[in-house]
């Protein structure tokens, strides 16, 4: 049975493999980025838009997501707000402590959008022996500081089918180690890629390819 705690564990054994040079962990300069290369771009401009409110995008995506999953379109998308842009919700109405467990620290807020949404109401969340969240599922959590002022961001994207590392791509940033123990993310140079690369390995090690937040009842 999966717990947090194993993932945890998990976590602790891989964060050697994953490096502790910056450089190894963190992407290149913004704007470079390939799609579900790790390391690959930063998230400045240059990006995609946010997805627009209505229709799907073009290759089946649904609407409301960044226009691919590069590392600088996500940041273009986080920067629009368009992670605030109904249908997404939040799980809470103001920032909250962390999880138990949790690397990303205390003043977070998690929103979560419609795919993710019905995934997890379906049961789809990756946990105990449920199948995984549906392709095109998005979290994005909000970092906040002591004056509730966002200072980075957590992002799991479901960009394909099935389980493990390669249908997840991560982004992160964040002062300290809100991303990783191991490697600090800036807006400029997040950290970036696939659950199974060696940038963002951790990522999908401690979330378990899956998500723990849940929506608002």
């Amino acid at each position: 049975m999966k717990t947090r705690a194993s993932y945890l564990l998990a976590l602790g054994l891989s964060l050697a493999a994953c490096g502790t040079d910056n450089a190894a962990t963190t992407t290149s300069a913004a704007g470079s980025g390939t799609s579900g290369a790790a390391g690959a771009g930063g998230s400045g401009a240059g990006g995609g838009g946010t997805g627009g409110a209505g229709g799907g995008q073009a290759g089946g995506r649904p609407s409301g997501l960044p226009a691919t999953e590069t590392s600088a379109d996500i940041g273009a998308f986080l920067k629009a707000g368009g992670y605030k842009m109904s249908p997404w919700v939040s799980d809470v109405a103001a920032p909250r402590p962390m999880t138990a467990g949790s690397q990303h620290g205390d003043n977070v807020r998690v929103w979560l959008n419609q795919t993710l949404v019905d995934a997890i109401k379906a049961g789809h969340d990756g946990q105990n022996t449920n199948p995984p969240p549906d392709q095109w599922s998005m979290a994005v959590k909000e970092f906040y500081d002591a004056m509730n002022m966002i200072e980075g961001y957590a992002v799991a994207l479901k960009t394909a089918s099935g389980t493990g590392g390669a249908s997840w791509t991560y982004f992160c940033y964040g002062p300290g180690s809100r991303c990783l123990a191991s490697a600090t993310g800036t807006e400029a140079m997040p950290i970036y890629g696939k659950g199974n690369a060696s940038a963002t390995s951790a990522c999908g090690i401690c979330h378990g390819y899956s998500i723990f937040t849940k929506p608002p009842m």
